[in-house]
Order: structure tokens, then C-alpha cells, then sequence
């Protein structure tokens, strides 16, 4: 669970079966999904474990084996990201515990497989 960036009306929750949005002025509740082809790709994309929540609106979301999220609250869109080395991915079966903005328009992301630095601008993850 993680206060937006942006808005204090707003807080966002992470569930295992998708992302919740509530409204403490409205007391209202948007439920949000990723969708996927791959029926169990997307159960472990939905099953949501860390959020974070950055000052441009964005939110990325760390899952139980369905890589990182980012969700675009305007667009109400989310795109996937695996991290890996080229065309080596080594996360995909890796659960997200912590993610940390860095102020530098980079995201630290903790999982099994140890820290790795996302660049939210180029995409590439060093670790």
C-alpha cells in the first residue's frame, strides 16, 4: 500500500488478484488488472507485492513472479518489464519485495535475485 505521489486524496493497494485505487474524499474504490495472453502470467502479474509510487504520476509494481509493473494512472494502462542482461532474462520466476526511488529517474528494485538499479527513462537494470 502506498500514498500517491501527487494527490493526498488518493492511496494506492496492491492485492493478489490486482490493484485497488481509493478515493478518501469520495470513499470510492477502482479496481485495475493487468491483462495478459498467458493465463498464469497474468494470475502472478495480479498478485501485487510492493508499490511505489513516483512524483510524475506513475506507479511501478513489484509482483509475485510476473516481473515489474508500471501502471499509468491516466491512460490506466500497464506495461511489463523482465530484467535481465541482453536477451538473458533472470527474473522471471523472481518475487519483488522492495522498490525505492532514487531521485535520479531510477527505481532500486529488491527481489530474489539480489538489487538491481532500473533506469525508468532507458529501461536497462544494472546490478
Amino acid at each position: 500500500m502506498t500514498q500517491d505521489a501527487r494527490y493526498d486524496s488518493i492511496i494506492w493497494a496492491g492485492t493478489r488478484s490486482g490493484l485497488i485505487r481509493v478515493n478518501k474524499v469520495t470513499k470510492s474504490l477502482e479496481y485495475f488488472r493487468y491483462g495478459h495472453p498467458d493465463a498464469l502470467l497474468e494470475e502472478q502479474s495480479n498478485a501485487m507485492i510492493c508499490l511505489l509510487s513516483c512524483p510524475d504520476g506513475r506507479l511501478f509494481i513489484g509482483t509475485w513472479n510476473g516481473g515489474l509493473l508500471e501502471f499509468n494512472p491516466a491512460t490506466q494502462q500497464f506495461q511489463q518489464f523482465f530484467i535481465g542482461h541482453g536477451d538473458v532474462i533472470l527474473d522471471k520466476q523472481s518475487k519483488k519485495f522492495c522498490l525505492v526511488d532514487d531521485g535520479l529517474d531510477a527505481i532500486w528494485v529488491g527481489s530474489e535475485m539480489g538489487i538491481c538499479r532500473f533506469d525508468i527513462k532507458n529501461q536497462p537494470c544494472r546490478w
